[in-house]
C-alpha cells in the first residue's frame, strides 16, 4: 500500500507523495498503519487534505472501504 496526501484542490503535496509517499510494512488486514518516510502527519493537522491510496497485492486489485485516522 502506498499513500500519498493532496491539499482541497487535489495537488499533490510534495513532501507526502512521490518518492515521499507513505508505505505500510503490514502484509494485508484491518489494522495496516502508514508512515512517511520524512514528515509526520501532524504537519498537516488542521489543514483540509484528501489521500490518495494505491493498493495492490499480486495480479488481485484489493477493495478499499473504510480509512481510519489515529494519533499514534
Amino acid at each position: 500500500m502506498k499513500v500519498e496526501i493532496a491539499d482541497e484542490s487535489l495537488s499533490l503535496l510534495p513532501e507526502f507523495s512521490g518518492d515521499q509517499a507513505g508505505t505500510s510494512t503490514a502484509s494485508g488486514g484491518l489494522d495496516c498503519p502508514v508512515t512517511w518516510p520524512k514528515e509526520k502527519l501532524s504537519k498537516v493537522s488542521g489543514r483540509t487534505v484528501r489521500f490518495r491510496i494505491h493498493l495492490k497485492r499480486g495480479q488481485t486489485e484489493p477493495r478499499l472501504y473504510a480509512v481510519t485516522l489515529a494519533a499514534p
